[in-house]
């Protein structure tokens, strides 16, 4: 039962993740470099911001949480950096975090979900109590979302 769960889950956190990049990518043709940094409200995200915080929100919950590799976040920054990135490298780092992420999740045979305590220990996220595990599947889910968003902005009659 517990493989055909995790397999389940892997696939589902895979799906979404490659979805988000793909519409990333075509969302990008609609948009030029000053378009990526441009807030669209006062208190709003640039589609720039938002790719970064999706890496982050990856890198912090898949990678670190279910990968074991450090947490080197720098959540703050993610919502203050307004420009210095080209499309091109916003995209690079887009992609080698989800090829990181992706690498986590397909490598994953169960023991930071199922066997690790330090993984299968209840955290409060959200105001909520749960595993690492469902964090990660939170988190693709939530990447795809903020992703979603991004890609909606980056349409003509939304700029």
């Amino acid at each position: 039962m517990e493989t055909l769960l995790l397999d389940e889950f892997k696939s589902n956190a895979i799906f979404r993740l490659k979805e988000g990049q793909r519409m990333i990518l075509l969302a990008f043709n609609n948009i030029d470099e000053q378009q990526l940094w441009l807030y669209p409200q006062k208190n709003g995200l640039a589609i720039g911001n938002q790719i970064v915080h999706s890496c982050g929100n990856m890198r912090q919950y898949i990678i670190s949480s279910l990968g074991g590799q450090s947490d080197v976040r720098k959540r703050d920054l993610e919502f203050s950096i307004q420009g210095g990135m080209s499309k091109k490298e916003v995209l690079e780092h887009l992609d080698k975090t989800l090829h990181q992420a992706l690498e986590v999740i397909q490598k994953n045979r169960g023991q930071r979900i199922y066997k690790n305590q330090k993984s299968t220990r209840v955290y409060t996220f959200r105001s909520r109590s749960c595993t690492s595990c469902r964090r990660a599947f939170f988190l693709s889910r939530r990447s795809n979302c903020l992703l979603g968003q991004a890609t909606y902005k980056s349409r003509p009659w939304v700029l």
